[in-house]
């Protein structure tokens, strides 16, 4: 009979050490991109192409989030920006 308890014992201390040993961190990685192009134009004679750089205007923006859980009540947050003029200055 106490062989038996004991094994019992021990398979439940396996079995919660190796449910204590599953700790990892999953990052959730989310984001969007995006792309804003601008023309001006006034319709007039000798006036400059409405794709022509000296009338144009545009962005380029990308954002990137991370989340994490990192157990025991903290959170990891994070996020990553970058917008350009994609050339045309």
């Amino acid at each position: 009979m106490k062989k038996t308890l004991v094994s019992l014992a021990a398979a439940s201390l396996i079995v919660t050490s190796a449910m204590a040993a599953d700790k990892g961190i999953d990052i959730v990685t989310t984001g969007q991109a995006v792309v804003y192009y601008e023309t001006h134009g006034d319709n007039g004679k000798g006036s400059a192409d409405i794709f022509d750089q000296s009338t144009s205007n545009a962005n380029f923006g990308v954002q990137l989030n991370l989340d994490a859980d990192l157990k025991n009540n903290f959170t990891f947050g994070s996020q990553l920006t970058y917008l350009g003029t994609a050339v045309l200055e």
